[in-house]
């Protein structure tokens, strides 16, 4: 399974690839919404995993592009910005990850890998089954 990651932090970029490669899967990087849009068009690209908010091309663009192309990439949208489960929605997102809120830190990290891990495997599935 290919995952591609698109966050313009580049700690939040790093950590959150490197969790998902210590899963066994294939991680793509982009550090905007431009590159990911590059790497979308010259990759089959299961899982795309988005910031909401990257300079250039916002998030929920970049899905609302995958949706244009009538790509099969399951999409998963991430925002610390409170109308972010509405914009996940909007967009098309087929799943949303509150970044932030009143947690420390590491506890924010600590939950949002482990609700990264979930839907992963949650997608894994599903695509597994879309395929036979």
């Amino acid at each position: 399974m290919k995952i591609l990651v698109a966050d313009d932090n580049a700690a939040v970029l790093k950590g959150v690839s490197l969790s998902i490669r210590d899963m066994g899967y294939e991680v793509l990087e982009a550090d905007n919404g431009y590159g990911a849009m590059r790497i979308l068009e010259e990759n089959e690209v299961d899982i795309l995993l988005t910031d909401m908010e990257m300079p250039g091309m916002y998030g929920d663009e970049l899905i609302k592009y995958v949706r244009k192309l009538r790509l099969p990439t399951k999409t998963i949208l991430m925002s610390g910005h409170p109308r972010g489960k509405q914009f996940a929605a909007e967009c098309g997102a087929d799943a949303y990850i509150q970044k932030g809120g009143l947690m420390s830190w590491s506890e924010r990290i600590v939950a949002g890998v482990f609700h990264l891990q979930l839907l992963i495997k949650l997608f894994s599935c599903y695509l597994r089954l879309t395929k036979n």
